[in-house]
């Protein structure tokens, strides 16, 4: 910890200065003129507090010796262990701009606006839990220093033909980008980075340690080789762009785009350690957690909402009451019909829970966080999993064959040929209308493809032995099926089943409302850090 000079009271770093701040006499010091015990030491090293938690294993460390009172990752309110050890020290930082008042201000302004959240997320003693971490990322700079030769194409009119006339441009490209950045910790997941994201690295900073004095830093673990060439390809796509827009070139089309990529061949890439400053809250529920972050120096705010299922089947009984009472004053609708309308709807909403199932393996697999993917193949115990994930990868690369139309088209022939003629003079027998029948016939396909799509998801996620909720949509809809083909001669047989087939649809509705909760927030980390990559 910084000691002030003038009453050897702790230092710590004062946002809205931009200097290191007594508490106890008000002075204030330049941190670049701090030459503390914090400062780097053997190379590009620094001596830290690591706080490590005993329930996920998370770690953050600080300049500071205090005791850090609960985890950030996990919500565990646990004291965490300390150690002292030596971390690389990154070349630059984006010291915090916002305070925490300011945080928790645009996080209140946002959550305004959230009614169906837990009232938890608006505690608060849950709005205060708010920390301030510096993230780790890698900042790639990259370079365009040659001449580059592309194809134009100019349309005109001449006559009644259009005439097209191709270019080819050549030019000296000079262009460069820097603070192309990306996270570089496996704790912090990719899609919260990517939408608290862009820091502006205007105001980057050359790294001192007495930026970190009174805030935490996140443990760096993924290697700079995991997101290069995103950044490549990040930085080809502002060029392409760029070159769309020149006044020299922007009176030609660029079509082959994929030809200017190849055309551009970096002259240089550098990449740097930076660390970003993000508010970062958690709140956990049960074995779930949700995070809360704001960005540090713009004070965007991304945050995990989880829904009250009571607020919102409230919130929908009241919406539903008045849209009822207008459809009743100017819809009449026979009781068939809307039997048909209910089921239509059903199969509606079992195709949004296979949606939800998909997204929640997608999440709990961390197929959409490169960062964890990265920390978990690292992992030597992991080797077992990682063979069944790319058997099961191979299972779906099968999966997505695509059937050759050669074979729709003979499938669709015999339907026509044996099919169709037998189901025609079936339902002339039994007098059922063809336009209840066949929609009917539709919809129970796609409710047993959603159903039987939902299971293959849940087999990859904890809720495999779970039994899908739209199953009970299928069920209605089978139900309906029958009621149409038996035809009834009283109206009561078809208002009990689209009474049964609503609350088929209102189970399956409060399942999916929880599967977006399970959506919306995550599993509780379990951390195996070792120490941090050497090369982070």
């Amino acid at each position: 910890m910084y000691a002030c000079p003038n009453c050897n009271a702790g230092l710590k770093y004062d946002i809205a200065s931009g200097m290191l701040g007594c508490e106890y006499c008000n002075t204030k010091y330049d941190p670049y003129e701090m030459d503390g015990p914090q400062t780097a030491v053997e190379n590009d090293t620094l001596e830290v507090t690591v706080f490590s938690c005993s329930q996920c294993g998370g770690e953050l460390y600080t300049t500071d010796t205090t005791v850090a009172g609960f985890c950030s990752f996990c919500g565990s309110t646990t004291v965490l262990n300390s150690r002292i050890e030596k971390t690389l020290r990154p070349d630059y930082i984006i010291p915090f701009q916002k305070t925490k008042e300011d945080c928790k201000n645009a996080y209140a302004k946002m959550m305004c606006f959230a009614i169906f959240a837990p009232k938890e997320l608006k505690n608060k003693d849950c709005i205060d839990s708010f920390r301030g971490i510096y993230m780790p990322y890698w900042m790639y700079d990259v370079r365009y220093a040659d001449r580059v030769e592309i194809q134009g194409v100019q349309e005109r009119m001449v006559d009644e033909y259009k005439v097209e006339s191709f270019y080819r441009l050549s030019g000296d490209l000079d262009a460069g980008y820097k603070g192309i950045s990306y996270d570089g910790s496996s704790s912090f997941s990719d899609n919260i980075s990517e939408k608290i994201a862009p820091f502006d690295v205007k105001h980057m900073k050359e790294f001192t340690p007495a930026f970190l004095s009174g805030f935490y830093g996140d443990t760096a673990d993924v290697a700079s080789e995991v997101y290069k060439k995103d950044a490549l390809q990040s930085a080809e796509n502002m060029t392409v762009n760029y070159l769309k827009k020149h006044e020299k070139f922007k009176e030609f089309e660029i079509r082959d785009k994929e030809s200017v990529r190849r055309e551009l061949n970096p002259s240089s890439q550098d990449v740097h350690r930076a660390m970003l400053p993000v508010w970062f809250m958690s709140y956990r529920n049960h074995d779930r957690i949700a995070y809360a972050t704001v960005n540090g120096q713009t004070g965007k705010v991304v945050v995990d909402l989880p829904v009250d299922i009571r607020k919102y089947l409230f919130g929908t009984l009241l919406l539903a009451i008045p849209i009822f009472v207008l459809m009743n004053m100017f819809f009449t609708v026979t009781p068939s019909v809307l039997l048909v309308l209910v089921s239509l709807f059903s199969v509606g909403i079992a195709a949004l829970h296979t949606l939800e199932m998909k997204e929640i393996m997608e999440r709990d697999n961390y197929q959409d966080d490169r960062g964890m993917l990265y920390s978990l193949e690292e992992d030597e115990d992991n080797e077992k999993d990682d063979k069944n994930a790319s058997e099961g990868e191979g299972e779906n690369i099968k999966q997505k064959k695509k059937v050759p139309i050669a074979v729709w088209i003979f499938g669709a022939i015999l339907f026509y040929i044996f099919v169709l003629p037998f189901v025609g003079d079936f339902v002339k027998n039994m007098q059922v209308e063809w336009l209840l029948c066949l929609p009917l016939v539709a919809m129970l396909v796609g409710a047993v493809i959603a159903v039987v799509k939902s299971v293959s998801f849940m087999k990859k996620t904890e809720l495999k032995n779970k039994v899908p909720a739209n199953l009970f949509c299928l069920a209605a809809i089978i139900m309906a099926f029958v009621i149409v083909l038996l035809r009834p001669i009283h109206d009561w047989c078809y208002y009990l089943g689209t009474i049964l087939s609503m609350g088929a649809v209102l189970v399956t509705l409060i399942d999916l409302i929880r599967k977006y909760n399970v959506l919306s927030t995550r599993k509780l980390p379990q951390f195996d850090y070792k120490g941090g990559d050497d090369n982070a």
